[in-house]
């Protein structure tokens, strides 16, 4: 009955979503180069417009460029639909979509998960070193290094952090048997490596530019405001 069950929530939600639809809204919006025109095709864009202007820089960018969107490698949650999009280069990237509420026809793409979206890059983080935490996106692997200020592994549990914007991964670090490691823990059961978004601090007069606390543990995955 489980089995059945779910078989027909899967065609249900099939057929909730247009997949070519979908493919071109995620096209226009790969193709898009310039701020304005790539806003118009994103979730929340009177929020998110802000943050793009800061990302990008500048007005123009260079636009990744779309091939295809992969309509077989579909996942759905809520009004919220994943997939796999191959760019104008052949590599390919998870992309996320929503269909908007009381728009049964209009798609817009999480523009946040899809570049990784950091309060802070990553560079500033490492020059900066702010003590006062900063949300970013990261991957959560678990880790074996401990120095300087988290140099106790009886204090300490050790995890590797990845960004999309950065090859550079940075250590992170929870307080042993606390309610966060136990979460981080239990998250990593049976998994190499989790998306999730933190919040990062630096200890005070801090020696490493990539050794962090993990204060808090905002979302599994990098999609934020999800429905059920």
């Amino acid at each position: 009955r489980d089995a059945q069950k779910a078989i027909e929530e899967t065609v249900d939600d099939f057929k909730k979503f247009d997949l070519e639809k979908i493919s071109e809204v995620v096209e226009a919006f790969l193709n898009a180069g310039t701020v304005t025109e790539r806003v118009k095709y994103v979730r929340d864009p009177k929020r998110v417009l802000p943050l793009m202007k800061t990302y990008y820089g500048e007005e123009k960018f260079k636009a990744e460029g779309f091939e295809s969107l992969n309509k077989l490698q579909v996942s759905y949650r809520g009004e919220m639909l994943t997939s796999i999009v191959q760019m104008g280069d052949y590599l390919t990237a998870p992309i996320a979509i929503e269909r908007m509420a009381g728009m049964p026809h209009v798609y817009r793409v999480d523009w946040e998960s899809w570049v990784g979206y950091c309060e802070m890059t990553i560079e500033a983080m490492k020059k900066d070193r702010p003590v006062k935490p900063v949300m970013v996106r990261a991957i959560l692997k678990r880790g074996s290094y401990f120095n300087y200020a988290f140099s106790d592994d009886e204090i300490w549990d050790s995890y590797k952090l990845g960004f999309k914007s950065n090859e550079e991964s940075f250590s992170g670090y929870a307080k042993v048997d606390s309610d966060l490691a136990k979460e981080l823990k239990l998250m990593l059961k049976d998994k190499k490596g989790v998306p999730v978004i933190l919040k990062l601090s630096y200890p005070k007069d801090a020696r490493s530019e990539t050794q962090v606390e993990i204060v808090e543990m905002i979302a599994e995955g990098w999609v934020t405001n999800l429905s059920d």
